[in-house]
């Protein structure tokens, strides 16, 4: 599993948020030259936008066969609705799966939903669905066979604090390794480091993202999730609830 972050060198080489969707399609052309196993973005991609970057999009989604979207239930008022990407995208997206997660009381992140049903749609949590997807595994009607709390929410095992977990890659400097090699020179980021890998795509950059607590850091994009999920199912390395009899016996 790779993250690759748009952060602030990205930003600041791209230019200011949102970018022009022609981007992402460029990303999603270049991993799947590279052969990544599975893209996974973590941006949702609503509403149209110019003809050129949308078929752009399309176009790279169909090549590639193997990228993943996401969708959110939101609340609005009163209200909820699910918030996709096009519906262009998502009839040529390999799957798609919903990002939403709720802190515990205290503000931390500990536990994600499985899976959302709402208002007829019931959706897969993203990390869970592209894992049983590399699993080859499909996901079961009932209980996927994962330890979960009394409302049936997955713990979510942290590897470790955000930048010592996992591998980061640029997106901007994924873009310029590609031109790099074309061009016949040395790129900072070589095809093999991407090969056959699980690519998470998620905006980082401090003032543009969602910053989480988690009970290892403080200041975690909530990308991040995604891919600690991934590698809790790909791993087996769950966190477990405890019985409530330790919790009392911690408490005395």
């Amino acid at each position: 599993i790779v993250h690759i972050d748009m952060a602030e060198d990205s930003l600041q080489g791209i230019g200011r948020w949102p970018w022009p969707r022609h981007n992402h399609a460029a990303l999603t052309h270049i991993l799947h030259e590279w052969g990544a196993k599975a893209i996974v973005f973590d941006v949702i991609f609503s509403g149209s936008s110019t003809s050129f970057d949308d078929e752009s999009m399309v176009q790279a989604l169909k090549e590639s066969g193997n990228v993943y979207l996401s969708v959110m239930l939101e609340s609005m008022g009163a209200q909820k609705t699910w918030i996709h990407s096009m519906d262009e995208f998502e009839r040529v997206a390999k799957g798609i799966g919903h990002v939403n997660i709720t802190p515990d009381r205290d503000g931390t992140i500990r536990r994600v939903a499985p899976s959302i049903e709402y208002n007829g749609e019931v959706h897969p949590y993203l990390g869970v669905k592209v894992a049983f997807d590399y699993l080859g595994k499909a996901l079961p009607m009932g209980g996927l066979g994962i330890p979960t709390d009394s409302e049936g929410n997955i713990f979510v095992n942290w590897v470790g604090k955000w930048a010592n977990s996992f591998q980061h890659y640029s997106f901007l400097d994924v873009i310029k390794s590609y031109a790099d090699i074309r061009e016949g020179r040395t790129p900072f980021i070589t095809p093999d480091k991407i090969k056959d890998k699980i690519c998470v795509i998620g905006l980082t950059a401090l003032g543009q993202t969602d910053i989480k607590v988690t009970p290892v850091d403080g200041s975690y994009p909530a990308v991040g999730v995604q891919t600690n999920v991934i590698n809790s199912i790909l791993t087996r390395k769950y966190a477990w609830p405890v019985a409530p009899a330790w919790n009392k016996a911690v408490l005395w």
